[in-house]
């Protein structure tokens, strides 16, 4: 369904508005700094606001403008994003920052043209920037923008096909308020966020319900559709945590690649099937040291894009070798009091944080007592 030019600019009006009204606080919303728009937006990419603010307090305490950032370390930065995911975005943020500083002159650039050159800027963060930090008009699209664009066109086709998408830049441009492009843009995605939900959307608290086909025609929990997605494999791994003389085994991975700088225990993928002795000859084989007395310590899952990871974990002993492993960069034998100082993946942070609050394991490890240290 196409709007007439006096529907959009009356959906316009009332959504700008309605924003005014009923923004959310948001530290972000605050400022005008470009560099502070620029951080809030790699984190709320598929990160919902309420688990971003204490993260964005703490990075800009720590690294208050963009020259800080790009000088600091990437262990530091990455420790101080660890449990915030997708640690590609951490890591493209701190190339960004070096690119702002050593290309731009220390100044975040203001053109959509050239924040898309910047590493880890795509389509959606280029606008974003543009908008928010510049004011330039451009609009964005990201899930919040596409779920209600597709409700209020009625948009049945499935919103991952690259025609589609296509199709919803299109109209989220000839929707965009020209005149506050950063405001409508992140009052469409408010709209999304707070009342064009995923599931049960409050539809009578829409300023532009009016407008809506899906509402119109009783469709609004079938939109936005998508081509039905294939079963998300599983993938067994068995992890060591290696005790040396008091100290355990962590190993680095190299930058390219999932998870990349990021430290875990070590690990190997095995069969489903597979027990203590398969993971002992593969932990062998992968990096080149001999272990024994392995003693089942945790069992844990987590789900990233694409498989599930389930995660076998063990203690052990080492017995001989020097690590070494092609997808890792460095390896260290940490103790105890040490543990907490890396940036380490999620199912790695899950089994210290067991190891933290697990005395006999301490114990069977020779490890000196672990105190739980706030976060």
């Amino acid at each position: 369904m196409s709007w007439s030019g006096n529907e959009r600019g009356s959906a316009k009006r009332k959504l700008i508005a309605w924003y005014d009204r009923n923004k959310r606080d948001m530290p972000w919303r605050r400022t005008s700094d470009p560099y502070r728009i620029l951080l809030s937006e790699f984190m709320l990419q598929q990160t919902q606001v309420d688990t971003v603010i204490p993260y964005f307090e703490r990075f800009t305490e720590r690294f208050p403008d963009v020259e800080q950032l790009a000088s600091a370390n990437l262990d530091d930065v990455l420790k101080l994003w660890e449990g915030l995911g997708y640690y590609t975005r951490a890591r493209n943020l701190h190339k960004a920052a070096d690119a702002i500083v050593h290309d731009h002159n220390g100044k975040v650039p203001d053109t959509y043209e050239d924040l898309l050159e910047l590493p880890g800027f795509g389509p959606y963060t280029s606008a974003a920037v543009a908008s928010i930090a510049f004011d330039k008009p451009h609009a964005v699209l990201d899930g919040n923008v596409i779920r209600v664009l597709s409700r209020l066109h009625g948009i049945n086709d499935p919103i991952d096909k690259p025609k589609t998408k296509a199709a919803l830049q299109g109209l989220a441009d000839e929707f965009l308020n020209a005149s506050r492009p950063g405001d409508h843009n992140q009052a469409v995605m408010e709209l999304g966020a707070t009342v064009c939900r995923p599931r049960n959307p409050t539809c009578d608290c829409c300023p532009v319900e009016s407008l809506c086909h899906a509402h119109m025609n009783g469709i609004v929990d079938q939109l936005p559709t998508r081509t039905k997605r294939k079963a998300r494999p599983t993938r067994t791994y068995g992890t060591v945590i290696i005790n040396h003389g008091g100290h355990v085994l962590i190993s680095k991975r190299r930058e390219e690649g999932l998870l990349g700088g990021l430290w875990e225990f070590a690990n190997s993928e095995v069969s489903s099937n597979d027990g203590a002795k398969a993971v002992q000859a593969s932990i062998a084989s992968e990096y080149g040291i001999e272990i024994d007395s392995l003693v089942p310590f945790r069992t844990v899952k987590h789900a990233y894009t694409h498989f599930t990871a389930q995660v076998r974990a063990y203690t052990a002993e080492w017995v001989t070798g020097t690590p070494e492993s092609s997808a890792h960069s460095s390896h260290e034998w940490v103790s105890a009091k040490d543990l907490e100082s890396f940036a380490y993946s999620r199912i790695a942070r899950k089994l210290v944080d067991a190891l933290i609050k697990d005395e006999d394991a301490q114990t069977s490890l020779k490890l000196d007592a672990i105190k739980e240290r706030p976060r």
